[in-house]
């Protein structure tokens, strides 16, 4: 007779899934938090991040069971990046269970619109499903408020009306709406992104001066034309608020070929105090 097939070391549990992964707003670290199941089978938990290989996930810390279900990522950047967490179980005679499925967190980054427009993009958050992105905004990191509340499968919103002030700070977050207490006493169920600022031009004209783009409209081919502004960099943004083309002034007439990029309206912006101006491509 033939058995069935049996894993040596294999742990009998389940593998532990991740209820929640976001921006602890104590410590600006990502805070990992999941529903830790009622056993005296297991010893403590482990917690994974992906590393700079994708699906390879690397083991970041532990849990004992008797402690909160949260593990805060000290080694994480959230201004810089969105990560990737899994946990396992390790259960009291040592055996590890497997991974469970990943969360992905939520990197949100800005950049300048038509005006003083702001342009937020961000990833979607990955490991439950839920209806809606909460859009924050504030003249100081700690009193945002909410701005808007936008449908889950867009990641991009244009504020058209920002405040005056200094600075300006934006920031994403996601319900999870089934609730996520690793206590059973307080809810840990919402993800936020990193906060992100933008600083305002104040008591600064914008020059009057308008950088001469022609053909505009064009098929392929523009020329940027300018007396003075010489070695400044330029980028050029879709409708989306996404970086499409950049580079660098390098006379009076610069040429720059739109040929990889599709029909529609976009936007160049030049270093220093320069009105953006709107090109069409058809």
């Amino acid at each position: 007779l033939t058995s069935s097939v049996y894993t040596v070391n294999a742990s009998f549990m389940q593998p532990q899934q991740v209820c929640i992964v976001g921006m602890d707003s104590l410590s600006n670290f990502n805070r990992v938090v999941w529903e830790k199941p009622i056993s005296d089978g297991i010893d403590y938990f482990n917690v994974y991040k992906e590393g700079s290989a994708a699906n390879v996930y690397d083991l970041i810390g532990s849990v004992p069971y008797d402690d909160t279900a949260v593990f805060v990522d000290v080694n994480s950047n959230t201004a810089v990046q969105a990560y990737r967490y899994k946990v396992s179980i390790v259960d009291t005679c040592g055996t590890e269970s497997a991974l469970g499925a990943f969360h992905k967190t939520i990197h949100l980054t800005i950049n300048q619109g038509v005006g003083q427009t702001w342009n937020l993009i961000w990833n979607h958050y990955e490991g439950f499903g839920f209806p809606s992105y909460n859009i924050y905004r504030g003249t100081d990191p700690s009193n945002i408020s909410l701005l808007t509340t936008i449908a889950s499968n867009l990641n991009s919103y244009t504020d058209l009306n920002p405040p005056g002030g200094t600075s300006i700070y934006y920031q994403i977050e996601v319900v999870n709406t089934n609730g996520c207490d690793p206590l059973k006493a307080t809810d840990y169920g919402v993800s936020r992104s990193n906060i992100a600022t933008v600083e305002v031009v104040n008591n600064i004209e914008l020059t009057t001066e308008q950088i001469s783009i022609y053909p505009n409209p064009t098929t392929d081919q523009i020329t940027i034309q300018s007396e003075s502004v010489l070695n400044n960099t330029f980028k050029i943004y879709d409708q989306q608020g996404r970086e499409v083309i950049n580079g660098k002034l390098t006379g009076k007439n610069t040429e720059v070929s739109l040929g990889k990029l599709s029909r529609g309206t976009y936007t160049i912006q030049v270093d220093g105090n320069y009105k953006p101006a709107v090109i069409i491509k058809e």
